[in-house]
């Protein structure tokens, strides 16, 4: 019996530190890499954003990641230093700032004024949409210094096209199958 006493403590230790380790799990990580100028990031921000977002960003179930890998024009260089600088100063607004550059993906050019006139919709106080254009409109901010950390990251991670996905830093196949997105997000 006591030999029994002892085993059952055992497996009951065993259970509550597996059950433990099961809530602990991390999120599964979401790197997007795109491009403002990109047609296809287009696509992607068009179709799969919202159902990622709805269903895994808004909801805590994942650490996302947007790379702005600005390789098809120096406008996206600014498109990514106004992006970095609304997630600093107003991070709820980011993910809807996103879309909005890429809404107007060839409707306007992504420059100061057009970028100044999304963040003027972001519904900011005047502070604070001010001091976003300020930001990226410095050079020398960090904001810029965010930008150039993206290059240098999509340089390492070999990124050679946009939109590319990586799910806890396995590529995704294919960006617009969302079916095979979620299968990955849910294991």
């Amino acid at each position: 019996m006591k030999y029994f006493k002892s085993f059952s403590l055992y497996i009951s230790v065993i259970m509550l530190a597996l059950l433990v380790s099961a809530c602990g799990q991390s999120k599964h990580e979401v790197i997007v890499y795109g491009d403002f100028n990109c047609p296809h990031c287009k696509d992607f921000e068009q179709k799969i954003m919202p159902k990622l977002t709805k269903d895994y960003i808004e909801k805590d179930k994942v650490k996302f990641t947007f790379v702005n890998v600005a390789f098809l024009d120096k406008s996206s260089e600014l498109g990514a230093a106004a992006s970095y600088a609304v997630k600093e100063k107003a991070p709820n607004k980011f993910l809807k700032f996103n879309q909005m550059i890429f809404e107007q993906q060839g409707k306007e050019e992504i420059n100061e004024k057009n970028l100044d006139k999304q963040i003027d919709k972001l519904g900011l106080s005047d502070k604070d949409s001010n001091n976003i254009k300020e930001e990226y409109k410095n050079k020398h901010s960090k904001v810029w210094d965010k930008v150039e950390s993206d290059q240098k990251r999509a340089d390492k991670d070999h990124i050679k096209e946009v939109p590319t996905v990586k799910i806890d830093d396995e590529k995704v196949k294919d960006v617009y199958d969302y079916d095979s997105i979620k299968k990955m997000l849910d294991e």
